[in-house]
């Protein structure tokens, strides 16, 4: 999405690049330092209209980087029901349209501007569709088909309790989750996990296995998206002073009558190469339980093109190998299958 195609339907016209730049400065900071704040954005045209610059357009390309991670995990999603939950301006609906116009897709938002300016964009690049906005799920029609709720960076900014009362009033058959790869929404998620186990539901990505979580309580699992932005709206992030290249995420995909079938290992953590090796910490199955194994593969057994594969591992990403020595009861060397 470039910030071009995106300038001429804002709700908001700025009087210059100065101006949108120090708008977005003062979003970002709410969003990671005043987090009392973080709801005040909302109620303005001028930051809706800056988080649909900055925000939308650097998040935009997260879908297709989700798809890639879900992978052989995830079903065709064009026969299903989406809805976006807490859509904002419209970022993962336009994403998913884009993808396949014809989507069976309604948006949920609580905020008015956002509504509007989501509502202002999808009639300019979808003029042929009807698309539902709506304010709340009472909106929402009965379900006639399976049904994908889709948490766009919204779930992270609302309690526990609201999350389950939209799942059940939707009757959503699969969940996605994709949220900031923070400690804060891990540890919302764990608390969520025993919810979702209750009503049935199975943890596709990331988790190998339904079993707990193998993490110590200081660390915490999330995954990283490398995304590629258009010229202007890469200079944008470069004047906010801001990476959106590389950017850490949490994503969590689950659904009922649906089982988990993951059968390999899942990288959680990219530790810096050292000069003999690149390493990493894997999440596996172990029976019914996940746990985690280190692993390292010796740099003098690839070519330069395979050394550039292996710096394209991400967090996230599944991995398989096969066994070169067990160097500990905890670490293995490997040799990685690219």
């Amino acid at each position: 999405m470039k910030l071009e195609q995106l300038k001429p339907h804002l709700i908001y016209t700025f009087k210059s690049e100065s101006e949108l730049v120090k708008t977005i400065e003062v979003l970002s900071q709410n969003f990671t330092e005043s987090r009392e704040k973080i709801q005040d954005y909302l109620k303005s045209e001028k930051y809706v209209s800056a988080y649909t610059c900055f925000y939308l357009a650097t998040n935009f390309n997260k879908w297709q980087g989700v798809l890639d991670k879900l992978d052989r995990t995830a079903k065709n999603f064009d026969e299903v029901e989406i809805i976006d939950i807490g859509s904002g301006p419209g970022t993962f609906a336009l994403a998913i349209l884009e993808q396949n116009p014809k989507q069976n897709i309604s948006l949920i938002e609580s905020s008015k501007f956002m509504r509007v300016q989501a509502d202002k964009l999808l009639k300019a690049f979808y003029p042929n569709r009807s698309i539902k906005i709506v304010s709340s799920t009472k909106s929402i029609e009965k379900k006639t088909k399976t049904r994908l709720g889709i948490f766009g960076h919204s779930a992270n900014e609302m309690e526990e309790a609201t999350i389950k009362e939209i799942i059940g009033e939707l009757e959503l058959d699969q969940v996605l989750f994709i949220e900031p790869g923070t400690k804060d929404f891990y540890k919302k998620f764990k608390q969520l996990r025993v919810y979702f186990k209750n009503l049935k539901y199975d943890i596709l990505y990331p988790c190998p296995t339904q079993g707990t979580c193998p993490l110590s309580e200081e660390d915490w699992c999330h995954q990283f998206l490398y995304l590629d932005h258009s010229e202007d709206v890469q200079r944008l992030s470069q004047m906010a002073k801001k990476n959106r290249r590389l950017l850490p995420i949490s994503i969590y995909y689950l659904a009922q009558n649906q089982k988990n079938t993951f059968d390999n290992h899942r990288v959680i953590r990219v530790f810096k190469p050292t000069k003999f090796s690149y390493d990493y910490q894997l999440c596996q199955k172990n029976g019914e339980e996940n746990r985690t194994i280190l692993i390292e593969q010796q740099k003098r057994k690839l070519s330069k093109k395979e050394m550039k594969k292996m710096e394209a591992i991400f967090a996230g990403d599944e991995i398989d190998f096969e066994l070169v020595k067990e160097l500990n009861e905890q670490k293995l060397r490997v040799d990685i299958k690219l």
